[in-house]
């Protein structure tokens, strides 16, 4: 069985030509190891375990997949902001919440700036938030200080 596991997994990202992440509980035996392939082109998927799994490693790592993959979506705001607004809705910690301000910092999207708002009223997350706050206006070429006064960050 574990045999047979390595196979479809070297098989798989060599056909797919794309990494593969390999997601199996540590403490399994070999051949009960119930891996999740997940190919990195689904980030639904990657946003699902992230949801859905208990276990911080994974959480972690379906969290940084997703987050890399959704900046590589272009024009797809409206998928890329849905999927964060998930990932947002199942973070746990601010270091979760770190990575997700991270990625939204690269969405030039109006949008975007509303979802960062809420993160302004915590104060392990305000300098974090109000940086991508910053550099999304800038990139979409709007004045800072509107941008805070519509989200009455005053």
């Amino acid at each position: 069985m574990e045999r047979t596991l390595l196979s479809i997994l070297i098989l798989s990202s060599v056909a797919l030509g794309a990494p593969m992440m390999v997601f199996a509980a540590p403490d399994a035996e070999p051949h009960e190891r119930a891996a999740i392939m997940v190919n990195e082109l689904d980030c639904d998927a990657l946003v699902e375990l992230f949801r859905q799994t208990p276990d911080a490693m994974r959480r972690s790592r379906a969290l940084h997949a997703a987050v890399r993959l959704l900046r590589k979506m272009d024009d797809a705001y409206p998928k890329a902001l849905t999927r964060y607004a998930l990932l947002d809705a199942s973070a746990r910690s601010a270091d979760e919440r770190k990575v997700l301000i991270s990625g939204l910092s690269e969405i030039e999207h109006p949008a975007a700036l509303w979802m960062l708002a809420p993160y302004l009223n915590d104060d392990r997350l305000h300098d974090e938030a109000l940086h991508a706050i910053r550099r999304i206006a800038d990139e979409l070429g709007i004045d800072l200080g509107l941008v805070k006064k519509r989200i009455r960050m005053l």
